[in-house]
């Protein structure tokens, strides 16, 4: 492995170093390639140059006739003689793929010769693709009489393919239970694609006050539009409660052993996620968390008097179908609700204020650090900016855009500043910084960087400090697979680690955990030539509570799509994990969920959503301090990409490191590694781990248990882990009836 990638290393090297390279080869045509004449010629002549139309590659699509973009030969002496060039090379057939190249040359009147080439490369045959009207996944009542949506079938190379869909279902509405409608069309090559919707049929089942659902938001109730906000059904209860040991753990019956949920967010106008095309609205399986972004517009179906209310509700029913349900208010305001004109700043280089809010204040810089607090930053649309960054005092902070145009660019967005933007806060900073602190209903008032928004930008990196607090990063543009420019990283936690490696330059009683950090509905793309180290991190005592990440597209790092070492509630929701590592020797995730850096020094009793002690939520100064992870929940995600680089390499798709307590993987879909197919595509490790109801592909091996720390150990045991894998964990069925929205009867 390591020859190979230091082939490739002198390959891009080389590349670099004669002009070329990329995938694009854009700018070739502005580095023409010439050959000197004869070093004995002593005639004093310039050479000839070649100059390509259109670049020194071109991507065919399959079945496409090769049509030549141009190209122009000039000589110093004997000026235009692009008449003169002549061409020959590979015979191009549009229906067999590979690279073909044309080669160019010219001679002058001195004789001095110049040479060109062109790489045409004709892709193979794509597949049609399928997309379905409507959520990936629906739950109907029993008796229904159900209409699927239907879906489009698109093929690139021949077009709109809808009228060849063909349809198959066993839905049967008359019992419950889990059934499919599938969908397939074949192109005219005959390559075929298959895609299917999930139809849950739920019966009404037994409300009993035996059942006891709570629904509670562990951040806040009311906020500020586009705002994120983490829901728990963890402390639901059953009289009858067996777990699946045969005891009565309530924690164990809560995360997948014994409860199904159906959360209703009551906003209708959220549609589906495009990773996976499940609905936003709702979400319905084992997991007792949940979260969801609250968006509040004037366009809102929700929006009153400047606010959009919704009444979000969870149903909890048994395996023998009794349920209960419970609701909470949540209310988001309109940012132009929340912000007076006098606290909100227009920023634009060119000082186009074209659509800025009337009475609003007007700069051609963003504001510097301590400069944000309560105010509502509107960065101009098609405009590049300096970075932005939050410091940890500022609270209740918006940066959106305004204007037409493409979404404003900004190098390095972060919030809760630490290296990056200034020095990290020392003792006499922090003692001023509010403490993480939660009232009597549980919800978090204040934190260091509080309930802070950034949303709608095009940004190089997205960074939170080490300690930050209620933050929704949503609806970021973070591909930058085309320039290499920036490295598209979110970073949940940046410098985690200082309390540790740092004890004296930071007054550690003061510093609080993050808490509430989510990243949503965003793209991430990265280049071969910009890599970042994970697409997603919280790295070396992570240390994270009641966070998440739903609707995010990555691909392609050093290492892995995302790496978590040490989570607490850490929700995963509808992210597609793309994989493509091509930046470091070994195996790589694309999700990896492990214990903190403390490895076998860990607390396994310390909650840190136990705010009686401050020590259960301020940053340890010693690894016996950390937590271990608890309640972690991955579900209705898809891992692997349809295409992988050849440089790829595999760990085991997706992993739970041993020391996860309660924690489970839900519903999720796992496509062929087309590089490396010798690896598990599920690793589980930890006590009381449950995964149900994954869709895995038929080549890798479907999961295996992790060897370290070994079988017996605190940390980990092997029986407690339940799933409906052949020979992985303890085997259970997964019958369990399907849960109906809440109030319904």
């Amino acid at each position: 492995m390591m020859f190979r990638r230091s082939i490739l290393l002198l390959l891009i090297t080389s590349i670099s170093a004669c002009g070329g390279g990329g995938s694009g080869g854009d700018d070739s045509s502005e580095k023409p390639t010439t050959v000197a004449p004869p070093p004995d010629s002593g005639s004093g002549n310039s050479p000839p140059t070649i100059s390509l139309a259109g670049g020194s590659r071109v991507t065919l699509a399959y079945g496409t006739p090769y049509e030549e973009p141009g190209f122009s030969a000039v000589d110093e002496e004997d000026g235009d003689i692009s008449d003169q060039v002549a061409t020959e090379g590979d015979d191009i057939d549009e229906y067999a793929p590979g690279t073909y190249t044309v080669v160019y040359t010219v001679v002058d009147s001195a004789g001095a010769t110049a040479r060109a080439n062109r790489d045409v490369v004709v892709e193979d045959n794509t597949a049609p693709t399928i997309t379905l009207k409507g959520s990936k996944r629906v739950v109907v009542p029993v008796g229904t009489d159900y209409q699927d949506e239907g879906a489009m079938a698109e093929d690139k190379e021949d077009g709109d393919l809808t009228n060849l869909l063909s349809q198959t279902s066993n839905v049967d509405t008359s019992t419950s239970g889990e059934y499919w409608v599938r969908y397939s069309v074949k192109d005219s090559a005959g390559i075929e694609t298959t895609r299917q919707r999930t139809v849950l049929v739920g019966d009404g089942g037994l409300q009993s006050d035996d059942v006891t659902a709570r629904l509670r938001s562990l951040t806040r109730t009311v906020g500020i539009s586009p705002e994120t906000v983490y829901f728990s059904a963890q402390d639901s209860t059953d009289t009858a409660c067996t777990d699946l040991s045969g005891g009565s753990d309530a924690d164990a019956c809560a995360s997948g052993q014994w409860f199904r949920y159906h959360f209703s967010f009551d906003d209708p106008d959220s549609g589906n996620f495009a990773t996976t095309g499940n609905s936003r609205n709702s979400q319905v399986g084992p997991s007792p968390r949940a979260l969801h972004t609250f968006a509040c517009t004037p366009e809102s179906s929700k929006y009153q008097d400047g606010v959009c209310e919704y009444r979000v509700g969870v149903r909890v029913q048994t395996p023998d179908g009794v349920y209960s349900d419970d609701f909470v208010t949540i209310q988001i305001h309109a940012q132009e609700n929340f912000y007076a004109t006098s606290d909100v700043i227009c920023v634009s280089p060119s000082s186009d204020f074209a659509g800025c809010p009337q009475g609003a204040e007007r700069k051609t810089s963003v504001p510097q650090a301590g400069e944000y607090s309560g105010k509502r930053v509107l960065l101009h649309a098609g405009e590049r900016f300096g970075d932005i960054c939050i410091g940890y005092q500022e609270r209740d902070v918006t940066i959106d855009r305004y204007g037409e145009g493409s979404r404003p660019v900004v190098p390095v967005v972060q919030v809760g500043v630490v290296n990056r933007c200034l020095d990290v806060p020392r003792t006499t900073q922090a003692r001023g910084y509010p403490m993480l602190t939660r009232n009597d209903q549980g919800h978090i008032t204040q934190g260091w960087a509080y309930g802070n928004t950034v949303t709608g930008l095009k940004v190089g990196s997205a960074i939170t400090g080490t300690s930050a607090t209620l933050v929704t990063m949503h609806d970021l543009d973070l591909d930058w697979s085309g320039s290499g420019e920036f490295p598209g990283l979110f970073a949940f936690g940046d410098s985690t680690n200082y309390c540790i490696n740092n004890p004296d330059e930071l007054d550690c009683d003061l510093v609080p955990l993050s808490y509430g950090i989510f990243f949503t509905d965003s793209i991430q793309r990265a280049h071969p030539d910009n890599l970042p180290n994970v697409n997603i991190g919280c790295m070396n005592n992570c240390l994270m509570i009641n966070g998440g990440i739903a609707g995010v597209d990555n691909r392609t790092a050093i290492e892995h799509n995302a790496r978590f070492q040490g989570a607490w509630g850490l929700v995963v929701s509808n992210v597609w994990f793309r994989g493509n590592h091509i930046g470091g020797v070994g195996g790589k995730h694309r999700l990896t969920l492990r214990q903190s850096a403390a490895g076998n020094e860990v607390d396994i009793n310390k909650n840190p959503e136990d705010f009686s002690d401050p020590a259960n939520y301020i940053r340890p100064k010693s690894f016996s301090n950390h937590f271990t992870p608890h309640f972690n929940f991955v579900f209705d995600s898809i891992f692997n990409d349809t295409e992988m680089d050849p440089e790829h390499d595999s760990a085991s798709f997706t992993e739970f490191s041993g020391g996860h307590f309660y924690s489970g993987y839900f519903n999720n879909e796992y496509l062929l590694d087309q590089v490396d197919q010798n690896q598990a595509q599920l690793r589980l490790g930890g006590v009381n781990i449950v995964a149900i109801g994954n869709e895995f592909n038929p080549v890798n091996a479907e999961c295996r248990l992790n060897s370290t720390p070994p079988d017996g150990s605190p940390l980990q045991d092997d029986d407690s882990i339940f799933t409906d894998i052949t020979d992985c964990g303890t085997p259970i069925q997964q019958d369990y009836p399907i849960p109906l929205a809440p109030g319904t009867d």
